[in-house]
Order: C-alpha cells, then sequence, then structure tokens
C-alpha cells in the first residue's frame, strides 16, 4: 500500500494562503478540530464557483483548483483582468522550443496559448507577465 511507504508527517501550524483572511482561517481550523457545522456548510456554498458564474478576479480573491489545466485557465484570466485593470502592458515569454524553421508562426503562436497545461501535447511553457502584477 501507498500510504506505508510514507515516513515523515509533517504538521503545518500556520496557514499562509490563508494569512490575510480570518474567516477561511477560522474555517479551516475548525475542518482540522471536526467541528464544522452548517454555517460552515454555507459558507463553502456561498464562495464556491458555480458553472456560468463569473469570478471576480479584479477583487484579489484566491482560486484554488486541483486540476493543471484550470489552474493554466485561471491564470490566464487573472492575468488578462489586472492587464485590463491597470491598462499596463501585457508581455508573454515563451521558453526555449525547437521550431522547425526558427521562430513560431503567429498560428503556432497562438496554438501556445491554447493548450495550456497539457502534458500530452509538446509545446514550450509560456510566462505571461504584467508590471505590477
Amino acid at each position: 500500500m501507498l500510504w506505508k511507504k510514507f515516513t515523515t508527517v509533517v504538521m503545518l501550524h500556520e496557514q499562509v494562503r490563508a494569512a490575510g483572511d480570518l474567516q477561511l482561517q477560522r474555517l479551516l481550523w475548525r475542518i482540522r478540530q471536526g467541528v464544522t457545522d452548517q454555517t460552515d456548510v454555507d459558507l463553502l456554498n456561498r464562495m464556491c464557483f458555480r458553472e456560468g458564474r463569473r469570478i471576480p478576479l479584479e477583487s484579489g480573491i484566491t482560486v484554488v483548483t486541483p486540476l493543471n489545466r484550470n489552474r493554466w485557465s485561471l491564470n490566464i484570466e487573472a492575468t488578462l483582468s489586472f492587464q485590463k485593470q491597470h491598462q499596463a502592458q501585457l508581455r508573454v515569454f515563451v521558453s526555449e522550443h525547437k521550431w522547425k524553421d526558427g521562430q513560431p508562426t503567429e498560428e503556432e503562436a497562438l496554438m501556445i496559448l491554447n493548450y495550456g497545461d497539457d502534458s500530452s501535447v509538446p509545446v514550450p511553457a509560456i510566462f505571461m507577465f504584467v508590471p505590477g502584477m
């Protein structure tokens, strides 16, 4: 069994991601203590993403997702939202890659953005940056 291969357990006593969110800190504490109630369920249901509902990225919200493909899309959305909000220049950096004819065509560059984080497709990684992020 996989769990028998673990030899070290690390207990975290501080929530760095939740450091600025007292409500989230309290919720996480109650979850760890096993003392959640219906108000906690209501809070999570109110705060969780729902299909078709816009995520207010400009509010500085922290979004947690277990899937890389969702993380990829959320990062792009958040970067574009920040860029629009601050009317700043967007820079896209592409990692080194072996292209057939030296540099990617415009079509290939757009393809990179569409694939996102997909290990089954060998495209280069990108980093989107807006000054002030």
